[in-house]
């Protein structure tokens, strides 16, 4: 049998490319507090959506990333309790490529952000070195796994600009360094879909089993923070972080994820970002010989460009 997982981080390979991403430091030309006369978003250097208001901005964010799935699986079974197995020994923890996109709307200190990942492993083989039971499905040493994972994860958020500073400008009108905090809240929704076939190593029983799957859906809130750094308008380090969880009965999730971020904007509509995201989460459905469980993350690089209107 697989041995118990523990928390995922230390194990993930680096990884290129994507995932959801962050926004461009708005900070770096957005007005001290100070100033607060000033709105922020004719201080983003970004140009304005009249149709709107005089301070209303919108930015798109394609990104693409190398995001690799971790942790253990419980799958659901109309008979027997099944057992734990690992993403490894079903070779699902590869990192590929997966599609990673943002939109967000700011006006004054109120950002709003939607935020999706899209992760997809098809027909992934490995051959059992253990006996186990991986929900309806008993496996024996030798037998042959074929499996599918999608995962996709959104999260729906508004964030509150609590705290911001800017320095004076150089000799080009830039503002040499900027600082700004968010408060962030909203929701997180995970969807998992698992799908296991078996080709035995021998004939199997009459009667045998020899598929397994699962398909569950999550929502949760989540609260967290966000720091943008900037300098000279152009360079910008940005870290968020949320947290959050939500149970019904049987029925539980809680994630926790953080996003590092360095971007760089030659002009004030356009940019492009290259960053490293986590996310670690515990999803569980039912009870018994009916429950799904997935203790696990999804990690990895991620880069992508950003345009501003």
């Amino acid at each position: 049998m697989p041995r118990q997982w523990k928390l995922p981080v230390g194990r993930i390979t680096p990884m290129v490319l994507a995932l959801s991403a962050i926004a461009m430091p708005g900070v770096a030309s957005a007005q001290s507090t100070s100033d607060p006369a000033a709105p922020d978003a004719g201080t983003d250097g970004e140009p304005v959506i009249e149709a709107l208001s005089p301070d209303w901005t919108i930015r798109l964010e394609p990104y693409v990333g190398f995001i690799a799935p971790a942790g253990d699986v419980r799958l659901p079974s109309t008979t027997v309790r099944g057992g734990k197995f690992e993403l490894a020994d079903l070779n699902l923890d590869s990192p590929r490529v997966a599609p990673v996109g943002r939109i967000q709307a700011k006006r004054g200190k109120w950002r709003f952000a939607l935020t999706g990942l899209g992760f997809n492993a098809d027909d992934e083989g490995s051959t059992q070195t253990t006996a186990g039971q991986l929900g309806a499905i008993t496996v024996a040493a030798g037998d042959r796994l074929v499996s599918d994972l999608s995962y996709e994860s959104f999260d729906l958020v508004a964030g509150y600009r609590i705290w911001s500073h800017t320095s004076d400008t150089n000799d080009a009108g830039r503002v040499r360094f900027g600082a700004g905090v968010d408060l962030i809240g909203g929701l997180r929704f995970h969807h998992a879909d698992f799908n296991i076939r078996n080709t035995p190593a021998s004939a199997p029983p009459p009667g045998a089993v020899l598929r397994a799957s699962a398909d569950e859906f999550f929502a949760e809130p989540v609260i967290g923070a966000r720091l943008d750094l900037a300098i000279d308008e152009r360079f910008g380090i940005e870290v968020e972080s949320l947290a959050g969880g939500f149970g019904v009965g049987d029925r539980t999730s809680g994630s926790f994820s953080i996003d590092a971020g360095f971007a760089y904007r030659p002009v004030h509509w356009a940019g492009v970002k290259v960053g490293y995201r986590l996310l670690v989460f515990g999803l569980n459905d039912g009870d018994g010989a009916d429950e799904f469980e997935w203790s696990g993350s999804m990690a990895g690089l991620y880069f992508g460009a950003q345009f501003s209107f």
